[in-house]
């Protein structure tokens, strides 16, 4: 299936929820619920597969890290390094690695390519293995891993846990 097709579906689904109601959600701190809505939506409208299972994950939460007001830098290249999304920005990952996040999107069910990609970003990039989260279809026990089907929802809600514990400047989501 084609990135741009799961786009489509994934703003098909959201453009069937008002933008006053995904607002107020967000107000009221409801990301997971909102999260959980959309996924639910559009998983029975794609293919099954690591790649499109991971975009969903990956726009989706474009989306919602825009629309909660989260600093993010997505689709950057650090040492060699291809990264997904961090927070709050590549220079922050690269002279305080505690105080940033990288979110990795799996889109192959290829482990070795995986395990090998988090090890080179563990020892080049995010020394602090916690702040690496894993987005995929399975669980990958060695990394704190959300799983598209179940648990990808809570992302949002450790992602705001974090960065309530940083720099004011971090806080985040619109009240």
């Amino acid at each position: 299936m084609e990135t741009a097709t799961i786009k489509e579906i994934l703003y098909d689904e959201l453009g069937k929820i008002s933008e006053s109601r995904i607002q107020q959600e967000i107000a009221d701190n409801n990301i997971s619920k909102l999260v959980r809505q959309v996924v639910g939506a559009c998983i029975p409208r794609i293919q099954d597969g690591f790649e499109d299972l991971g975009t969903l994950a990956e726009s989706l939460s474009h989306y919602v890290l825009t629309n909660v007001l989260i600093p993010s830098q997505r689709k950057i290249t650090l040492d060699g390094i291809d990264i997904d999304a961090v927070i709050p920005d590549s220079r922050t990952l690269a002279s305080s690695p505690k105080d940033a996040l990288v979110l990795y999107f799996v889109k192959t069910e290829n482990r070795s390519v995986v395990k090998n990609y988090l090890k080179r970003l563990e020892e080049r990039l995010q020394s602090v293995k916690e702040n690496i989260l894993v987005i995929s279809k399975s669980n990958l026990d060695e990394y704190k891993t959300y799983v598209i089907k179940s648990d990808f929802s809570d992302m949002f809600d450790d992602i705001n846990k974090f960065l309530s514990t940083k720099k004011p400047s971090f806080r985040i989501f619109k009240t």
